[in-house]
């Protein structure tokens, strides 16, 4: 009988998601089970993708439940619906076709539960990818390629001017890429035994470009190779785990959509389709040979006199077909629209297959894949550099035999090629002018052997974390696993792997809990600067090793700015380039008018003297910036445009500098550029992910755009990120203001209040406070609260918010000045009154 009624009620549902089950049954009203009937796929990062039937207020029939565990998972769902509006509001006939719609979202402190429509009229007229048969994956395929260009693609345009391949490159990977570190180069240098900047190998007696070394390669060094892009909209995960089948035959649309895993705008065509071919590659052929999988490659090539005689096996040449079926309908759009740019489009397309590939090569999966992923992008490159003259050396060193060692199993993020085994022991290297730091190799004080390679793990995590600070040095783990936390003395680990700082952690389980203490050293005194201690339940370990790593890498980022501003302030004698930018940050942080000249002056000693520092003009940017921000600007406009000037030059020396994306994200959301403002603090935080300054520059540009909805979320991972950082009041003030615009006043006055004793901010302080008081019908205490702000700002007035702040979004900046107007707002400066 149980059995019964256990089939009845479809599949079970997955044990760590049961706490999840009660918050939808309250949340969503549902007035009958829900029933799992299939399971569409594992999904990513652990997510689990079902076929359900619902009953509830909202909604009634059948739809796609994702179960996902998250770091945020606040942020995962907020996201996820935000995502899916954006790709309909952006194309809704695709959409509306193709892609799901989020209908009920909930989620608790780990995991989420995403309730999304059906694109059909029910998954039984559908199929999962892997389910259907070659000449349906064939035809779907078709439809598939040809559909994203028509008609998600539908209002594509040309980039503006020529492109070097490199910026393509690095756009599609962002973060990914890396001059010094990172999993790219892991991939390179330990699974294919290349050196990452080694320009070409030799595999199998032919020669590959190392697509790593072109993508990190000078594109002036090439000025002759450029292209004229094409730019549109972006699914930017598209493999067939998401993708459904029609069954039927007779459905005009083919396939529809799980989920949507990204969007991004105004990013260069053809990534989707190339992302969804080389996961297909990878899919289907991760376990060849190295002769078999260049076959493959060389049967790809659509171009007949760079083929190399492939040899491929009759059971891969319907994958390969498949594959070029795809490709087929790219050209043939090529050919509609672009005739006359055909080579820029092939070019395009052939780069995009490059990044793709290294995409997956970057991955957290097996070794294996990986290796392959970094080979078929280098099999692309070589038809690129040959079809377009590219001056390459074509010879390198041997490439390595497959990888299998368990180091190869590992997150890893590995600084430099051939990495000694062994601590240097005659001669030691000497500090880099910038910070640098090692992390040893957390102690595991539960004394199990299983629990090794989750305290290896979370050290390796932790260096992979750090890795992403674009400012910092970060030593690979062969040098510094060579020493033990709780073993070795920092100071000499400093001193023999010629680092400023030592990260020192341990490691205690218990039963399902686990304790993780860190501690960052100073090598040249051995004085401690910064512990801390976290206690979390296991749930999934990797979710909880990034969860814990990321928060680890914001705190010490943060600890450190303030050391390397603290010590080059009391520097005396010579200092560095380094030690200058870090020398006028600290006066930019005290925030006084005194101090802010200061650090102009210094500044302006860096900037205008023919530096590369991409910080110093994106630090000039952001001071010129605050100045406006905060009505101390003498002439906006000159101010503005020196502002914008620095900003672009800063991204100009370095497009892969956090700070420099994120001194163009103020300046333009200052020029009431909300999109590009938007756009550009999104990249800042893909460059340096754990930045609670950059997830709080994303909070405060999406604010000034009239997007406090979407403003709330990345404030309060900044304070989670720092909750104890120099920035906490500025993150407070911030968060009362977007949640003046959302209406919650009580929690708008409880976190103003104990600002309105801070020197900087309390102007601001009391000026919120006094809105805040008007919307909850409290005249006195607005009056009361207004004038304390003119006290301190005697300049605040109508006039004022006109000045300074012409460039927020209208809406909000009406609603403020009217709200205080009602609290006796003057129209002037030192006028009487409002009227």
């Amino acid at each position: 009988m149980e059995n019964e009624r256990s089939s009845s009620r479809g599949l079970s549902w997955p044990d760590q998601f049961q706490p999840l089950k009660p918050l939808i049954e309250d949340q969503w009203r549902t007035t009958d089970d829900i029933y799992l009937i299939r399971q569409l796929s594992g999904g990513k990062s652990g997510a689990q993708v079902y076929l359900a039937d619902v009953t509830s207020e909202n909604f009634t029939g059948q739809a796609i439940l994702k179960l996902e565990m998250g770091v945020d998972p606040e942020w995962i769902e907020k996201s996820e619906a935000n995502r899916h509006r954006q790709a309909y509001e952006a194309e809704p006939g695709y959409s509306h076709r193709h892609l799901p719609q989020v209908v009920q979202s909930t989620h608790d402190e780990e995991r989420v539960a995403i309730l999304s429509t059906v694109a059909a009229r029910g998954l039984e007229f559908a199929l999962p990818w892997s389910e259907a048969n070659h000449s349906q994956q064939v035809e779907v395929l078709k439809k598939l390629a040809s559909s994203l260009l028509e008609d998600w693609n539908a209002k594509a345009r040309m980039a503006h001017g020529l492109i070097a391949p490199q910026f393509l490159l690095r756009s599609w990977l962002a973060h990914r890429l890396d001059k010094h570190r990172g999993r790219l180069h892991e991939t390179s240098e330990v699974l294919c035994g290349i050196p990452s900047l080694e320009r070409s190998f030799v595999i199998e007696g032919r020669w590959l470009p190392n697509p790593l070394a072109f993508c990190l390669d000078n594109p002036e060094a090439h000025s002759g190779n450029r292209i004229r892009a094409i730019e549109g909209h972006v699914h930017g995960d598209l493999h067939g785990q998401n993708v459904l089948v029609s069954q039927t035959g007779s459905s005009k649309n083919h396939y529809y959509m799980i989920d949507l895993a990204f969007f991004e705008q105004r990013q260069y065509l053809f990534f989707d389709h190339t992302y969804f071919a080389v996961s297909q590659l990878l899919a289907r052929r991760g376990n060849v040979s190295d002769s078999r999988w260049l076959s493959i490659a060389d049967e790809m090539c659509p171009f007949e006199h760079l083929k190399r005689n492939p040899d491929v096996l009759s059971d891969d040449v319907g994958l390969t077909n498949m594959l070029k079926s795809l490709r087929s309908e790219v050209v043939s759009w090529v050919d509609r629209h672009h005739a006359h740019r055909l080579s820029y489009m092939e070019a395009q397309f052939q780069l995009s297959q490059v990044a793709a590939s290294l995409n997956f090569a970057n991955k957290r999966i097996k070794p294996e894949l990986r290796r392959l992923a970094f080979i078929h992008a280098a099999t692309v490159l070589r038809d690129y550099i040959e079809l377009h003259n590219v001056d390459w050396p074509k010879y390198g060193p041997q490439i390595s035999e497959t990888a299998t060692s368990p180091i190869c199993e590992q997150v890893t993020s590995d600084k430099g090629s051939n990495t000694p085994s062994e601590p240097i022991q005659n001669e030691f290297p000497s500090l880099s002018d910038g910070p640098s730091i090692a992390v040893m190799e957390f102690e595991n004080l539960s004394g199990q052997d299983n629990q090794r390679f989750f305290v290896q793990g979370l050290s390796d995590e932790v260096i992979t974390e750090l890795s992403s600070v674009d400012w910092l040095m970060v030593i690979s783990r062969g040098s510094s696993f060579n020493y033990k936390s709780g073993v070795d003395d920092p100071k000499k680990v400093g001193r023999e792997l010629g680092v400023h700082y030592v990260v020192e952690g341990t490691v205690l389980k218990i039963e399902e809990r686990i304790r993780v203490s860190v501690k960052l050293v100073d090598t040249a005194t051995g004085k401690q600067l910064w512990a801390d201690r976290f206690d979390r339940r296991v749930v999934d370990l990797l979710e909880l090793q990034q969860e814990i790593a990321t928060i680890i890498t914001a705190r010490i980022e943060t600890q450190l700015k303030r050391t390397e501003r603290e010590s080059a302030s009391k520097k005396i004698g010579d200092v560095t380039q380094w030690e200058s930018l870090q020398r006028a940050m600290w006066h930019f942080y005290q925030r006084t008018e005194e101090d802010s000249q200061k650090a102009r002056e210094i500044l302006s000693l860096l900037t205008d003297h023919g530096s590369t520092m991409s910080g110093a003009f994106a630090a000039s940017a952001i001071l010129e910036a605050r100045q406006i921000a905060m009505g101390r600007a003498k002439n906006v406009g000159d101010t503005l445009q020196i502002a914008l000037r620095n900003a672009q030059r800063s991204v100009e020396l370095d497009e892969n500098n956090s700070l420099a994306r994120l001194s163009l994200s103020r300046v333009y959301s200052l020029q009431g550029k909300y999109d590009q403002a938007v756009f550009e603090a999104t990249a800042s935080i893909d460059l340096n992910p754990s930045s609670s300054v950059g997830h709080l520059n994303l909070g405060a540009v999406l604010i000034y755009g009239g997007r406090a909805q979407e403003a709330i979320l990345p404030l309060e991972k900044s304070i989670r990120l720092s909750p104890k950082g120099p920035m906490l009041n500025l993150k407070r003030v911030i968060k009362a203001f977007i949640l003046y615009f959302l209406n919650d006043s009580f929690k708008a006055e409880q976190l103003l209040l104990p600002v309105a004793s801070s020197r900087y901010l309390s102007p601001f302080s009391y000026l919120f406070l006094a809105a805040v008081h008007v919307k909850d019908d409290r005249p006195d205490d607005a009056r009361s609260a207004l004038q304390e702000a003119l006290r301190l700002r005697p300049d605040f007035s109508k006039d004022w918010f006109r000045k300074y702040w012409r460039a927020f979004v209208p809406e909000y900046r009406d609603k403020l000045v009217g709200d205080l107007e009602r609290a006796g707002l003057p129209k002037t400066a030192g006028s009487a009154s409002g009227q």
